[in-house]
């Protein structure tokens, strides 16, 4: 039975070969966020909380423009794995027209009402103020960031992780040496603080986004047709994709929300307990980027073989992640745990009592975060195969039905501690690992998608 979720050398070797390059990807890119937390973390507690703040709209914007690119994805590793190479460029330009799209709503909101964003997070008039400030400047980095997603998504799609590997490690390269340069103020350039740093940020997309051109414009991928690609974009496929990625974009805007609403219920716990979980999610934020990473390139592989309509290797190459994703989950459990060391040496500027907050609730989070890296296992088969509507109910759903009002409860109207009430919003894991268990084992997930909108473009 337990040889069913393990695989062979060969096969680990495969899945860890193909998966390298893109957790690598994955672990810088939330490194980016991250130097933005620790950098601001050396000026002043107003700064970590306007960002925080900022960057969790950010996150569900993210996670939005996110959904249609990995959807796109998906398409592009069926097609690719169906050999029919149209279809892939006819997925990829579909897709950014999809992704652009999603941005636009999102963009007029930052420019009509920065200050009602920041201050659903907090009521703190210091964090508002600079939290507008950042998101004034911020903004403008989701135009070059769309395209880079929808690229980078192509790109591994395909099999070509080691160029989105390459231009993410620059990246950090260019942002930290930006937060150099403006966040501390110098005689040079006017930009200091949180300003600062929102101008860095707006730097390293563009950089980020020049070098995935020259990428794509020296290797050329087969997803690349310049720009009379647009105008061969099939309106049946235009249309399957969205249909496919607007549920899943809108379960993704709805659990980053869900996640937002937590940050507020913790904000109003009091500025230590904010700030202590600000720092928490600014740890597990590279945690969780790190598990997306390697779930996506399980996800590229299973979506493969169901492109290639081989039903038994892709159920074969699901159930044979999970014995990989279990060892990588306790890794990464134990290197969670140490963190908790690394907390007053990065934080050193804030207060006693938040650093020790922070720290335990690390601890804490180390003991469940293995049953979150199962659940999230099923969450990447289901998306190998479209099956938005199993996501929807693992991920969104039991943040808002389960997570939220067990939070909301411990919070409001028990007299628990800090540490009690987080623990308790952690059941929630227990609780989605078993029905995404039950979810994968219906098998709604070997979807060929790339099959239907075959026969639906002819």
């Amino acid at each position: 039975m337990l040889k069913r979720y393990f695989g062979d050398r060969k096969f680990n070797r495969r899945i860890l070969l193909f998966s390298f390059p893109v957790v690598v990807h994955g672990f810088i890119t939330s490194a980016i966020n991250f130097i933005d937390s620790l950098m601001t973390g050396m000026l002043e507690d107003t700064a970590v909380g306007a960002v925080a703040a900022a960057s969790r709209f950010f996150m569900i914007l993210l996670y939005a423009v996110g959904g249609m690119s990995g959807t796109t994805g998906v398409y592009i590793s069926q097609f690719y794995g169906a050999s029919r190479k149209k279809e892939i460029r006819q997925s990829f330009y579909a897709g950014i027209i999809v992704t652009y799209g999603m941005l636009i709503p999102f963009f007029i909101l930052l420019i009509l009402r920065p200050d009602k964003i920041i201050s659903f997070f907090s009521h703190d008039p210091d964090i508002i103020r600079e939290g507008i400030v950042y998101v004034r400047i911020v903004k403008y980095s989701f135009i070059p960031l769309c395209l880079s997603l929808c690229i980078s998504s192509g790109l591994q799609a395909i099999g070509l992780t080691r160029i989105p590997l390459v231009v993410s490690g620059v990246s950090v390269i260019v942002k930290v040496v930006s937060n150099l340069l403006l966040m501390y103020g110098n005689s040079v350039l006017p930009w200091s603080g949180v300003t600062g740093a929102a101008v860095a940020t707006v730097i390293t997309r563009v950089a980020e986004l020049i070098m995935y051109l020259c990428a794509i414009a020296l290797t050329k991928p087969e997803f690349v047709n310049g720009v009379k690609g647009f105008v061969d974009v099939p309106l049946s496929l235009a249309k399957r994709i969205v249909i496919t990625a607007i549920p899943f974009s809108v379960n993704n805007i709805a659990w980053a929300a869900g996640n937002s609403v937590i940050l507020k219920i913790y904000g109003n716990l009091g500025t230590d307990n904010y700030n202590a979980y600000v720092i928490l999610t600014a740890i597990d934020d590279i945690f969780f980027n790190f598990n997306a990473s390697y779930g996506n390139a399980n996800s590229v592989l299973i979506a493969q073989q169901i492109g290639k309509d081989d039903r038994d290797k892709a159920r074969e190459f699901a159930y044979k992640t999970y014995g990989l994703a279990l060892i990588v989950g306790v890794v990464l459990c134990v290197v969670l745990y140490l963190m908790k060391y690394s907390i007053p040496l990065i934080y050193s500027s804030m207060s006693d009592e938040v650093v020790s907050i922070a720290a335990r609730l690390t601890v804490l989070q180390s003991v469940t975060f293995i049953l979150y890296e199962m659940s999230m296992q099923n969450y990447y088969v289901f998306m190998a195969g479209g099956d938005t509507r199993s996501i929807a109910i693992m991920d969104s759903c039991m943040v808002w039905f389960v997570q939220i009002p067990i939070l909301y409860i411990c919070a409001h109207y028990l007299n628990f501690s800090i540490e009690t009430i987080f623990l308790g919003s952690q059941s929630a894991e227990l609780i989605k690992l078993f029905l995404s268990t039950a979810l994968m084992k219906k098998e709604r997930w070997l979807n060929p998608l790339a099959a239907v909108s075959v026969i639906e473009s002819t």
